[in-house]
């Protein structure tokens, strides 16, 4: 370790421990200031259906919500501190579980416009606030390049459905087995076919800092050769090599609370990700439910769907609250699209251009509904400044709420969404 603290000094002045500085302010309670706020983007891949919790629609005319599914007759809407929510005791408890205790910390946002019914071009919409073809970065690689500049990694990428844009040096992936655990010390043995165990990589202190030393070199030699013109893109790899090495300084945590090798369901990646901002290795952090929710052949399994991601959610809202880290973290969950209002011959539901979101903790004034759909799931007009239903004002866009959730971080979100008037409702 002694080696290791040197490595890092010579980084400048980033020792070890210090790498590990976010621990000395989970303890505070409050609203934090900007500067400390971290975010989870969670993903729902494939288009859930709001009915079946966020926007209920129990009983209205025209609207094919969870009431059909077998079981449905004990489908019923309760006001959790000025929030409904569909909920049903029977198939979907944890949904009226997380809102009994986490509502007066939660916004949902109804009425949401994707303005698109393609699941790759509303991914990039409702991640990055982007329409694409080539989408900017997502929401959580913002965050941590905007806050985490002095985090041994920005954001953490846990998934598939996620967006580097021009932020890749700022990223991690942690991998499905904490794979980046093992990689944090070589010489950890790497199960092999057949039960096997292989020998580590041996790498030691000294091959590490020589490693590095070969690196700086490289950077010392490019940036000689190629001068200003090719500055910024050596000063982000020269970051990147510097966050690495803070990582490695979080190696014995790091190994001891996420062991590598053991896959990793929805829950356990979840409280990877408070294990990851406790120890302050990042300041954002995007994953996805993990599940099915492209329901066109049956939407009993919408219900299943919201079973297993509120029980998620509320051991996620329980962890950080636990570890003082709720006010401080923003979460985020957000689907591509939504689901249509009525059946179609298979027994599902198609595509919808309208959808919901939730988001808990990170300071924001919970207990609210902001945004609203009418009887045909169509959005209404809402003024963006409160969030109220306005016949003279605007359709929630995809890239109003992503510039909404930035400008609540405290980033400029016309840096990043230029043409985007923010959702300030939040």
């Amino acid at each position: 370790m002694q080696t290791r603290r040197r490595l890092l000094a010579g980084l400048g002045g980033l020792g070890g421990l210090g790498a590990l500085s976010g621990l000395g302010t989970l303890g505070a309670r409050g609203a934090p200031p900007a500067s400390d706020r971290k975010m989870i983007l969670l993903f729902a891949e494939g288009g859930w259906d709001a009915t079946y919790a966020l926007d209920p629609k129990l009983g209205v005319q025209g609207i094919e919500g969870p009431e059909v599914d077998p079981g449905g007759a004990t489908e019923r809407v309760l006001t959790f501190s000025g929030i409904p929510v569909a909920v049903n005791a029977e198939v979907r408890p944890s949904v009226q579980r997380f809102f009994a205790t986490w509502a007066p910390h939660s916004v949902v946002i109804n009425g949401i416009s994707m303005g698109s019914l393609g699941h790759v071009s509303c991914r990039i919409r409702a991640l990055t606030g982007t329409p694409g073809p080539l989408p900017g970065p997502d929401l959580s690689a913002i965050v941590g390049a905007e806050l985490g500049a002095d985090r041994p990694v920005g954001s953490f990428a846990m998934t598939g459905s996620s967006y580097p844009g021009p932020l890749a040096a700022t990223i991690g992936q942690m991998g499905h087995q904490n794979q980046l655990t093992a990689l944090l010390r070589p010489d950890t043995p790497v199960p092999g076919p057949s039960g096997r165990v292989l020998s580590g990589g041996g790498l030691d202190d000294r091959d590490l800092e020589a490693i590095l030393t070969w690196q700086q070199d490289r950077l010392g030699a490019a940036r000689a050769r190629f001068g200003p013109a090719a500055a910024p893109q050596l000063d982000a790899l020269d970051a990147s090599i510097q966050g690495a090495a803070r990582l490695r300084g979080q190696a014995d945590l790091l190994m001891d609370r996420l062991p590598p090798w053991v896959p990793i369901d929805l829950l356990s990646r979840a409280r990877t990700a408070v294990t990851l901002l406790e120890a302050g290795s990042c300041q954002g952090i995007v994953l996805d439910s993990g599940e099915r929710w492209d329901t066109h052949t049956s939407t009993q399994d919408q219900s299943t769907n919201h079973e297993i991601l509120f029980s998620t959610l509320d051991a996620l809202a329980h962890a950080l609250s636990a570890r003082d880290l709720l006010e401080q973290t923003l979460v985020v969950v957000v689907s591509e699209m939504g689901r249509a209002p009525v059946r179609n011959s298979a027994g599902g539901k198609d595509h919808w251009s309208i959808t919901s979101a939730l988001l808990f903790g990170g300071g924001i004034r919970g207990g609210r509904v902001v945004g609203a759909t009418g009887d045909g799931l169509a959005a209404e007009p809402i003024d963006l400044r409160t969030g109220e239903p306005d016949p003279r004002g605007s359709i929630l866009g995809y890239a109003n709420l992503s510039a909404g959730i930035l400008h609540h971080m405290g980033i400029d979100s016309r840096a990043w969404l230029p043409d985007a008037e923010p959702l300030l409702a939040l």
